[in-house]
């Protein structure tokens, strides 16, 4: 039999959950901004079906994160030309994809992958751009 004490009333996979959490409610919010920029595109000239690249932006705190994450980009070929600048105090981690839809299914796919590799590299993925 195993007991296990802890000083507090916190559970080790409490801070697990909440990081969690976290993460989802960050998919929701780019989800959320994502469907602006659907009901915003046509405004704009923009096709909704029409394949164009994606210009991504990830923040890390420290140097190794970014690389990590640069090189899991590119090693899955999620993204190319990725550039690292180190800028006010964190690093920038910003590249292209190749073409992608930009309809609902595979761009909330791919923000979601995107999401989810920021936490596993503990990086912030802070969205995408494109030209219209």
């Amino acid at each position: 039999m195993y007991f296990y004490s802890m000083s507090n009333d916190q559970h080790p996979l409490d801070d697990i959950d909440e990081e969690l959490n976290q993460l989802q409610e960050q998919v929701e919010i780019q989800l959320l901004a994502t469907d602006r920029i659907r009901e915003l595109l046509p405004e704009f000239g923009g096709d909704m079906h029409k394949e164009r690249e994606l210009e991504f932006f990830f923040y890390a705190n420290r140097e190794e994160d970014a690389i990590a994450l640069a090189v899991e980009l590119e090693k899955h070929k999620l993204g190319k030309e990725i550039t690292i600048n180190f800028f006010r105090g964190s690093y920038s981690i910003i590249g292209l994809t190749e073409k992608k839809m930009t309809y609902a299914q595979p761009l909330d796919k791919w923000i979601k992958q995107m999401n989810e590799l920021a936490f596993k590299f503990d990086c912030e993925f802070d969205g995408w751009g494109s030209l219209v």
